[in-house]
């Protein structure tokens, strides 16, 4: 007799982002009779939740980069008004 399990968008996206233990001890220790299942949908939008995710990641790096350049800038023209 099998057993389907079936794994949506967010059980797929916590298990790789390792938020839920609870699917992470689970899955391992997973009877032989279980089956799992995952839709085509669910692993389409878990691969845009982290196109998504990577894309807001990128623009915070970005945006930090800038600001610790600009704070340099500002701390150096500060530096040298003092040296005059």
């Amino acid at each position: 007799m099998s057993i389907f399990l079936y794994i949506e968008t967010n059980g797929i996206v916590s298990l790789a982002q390792k938020r839920n233990q609870a699917i992470e001890s689970l899955l391992p220790n997973l009877s032989k009779d279980v089956q799992l299942i995952l839709s085509s949908i669910c692993y389409m939008e878990a691969l845009f939740a982290f196109q998504q995710d990577k894309k807001r990641r990128n623009l915070f790096n970005q945006s930090l980069i800038i600001e610790i350049n600009e704070a340099r800038r500002s701390n150096l023209n500060i530096s040298q008004l003092f040296n005059c």
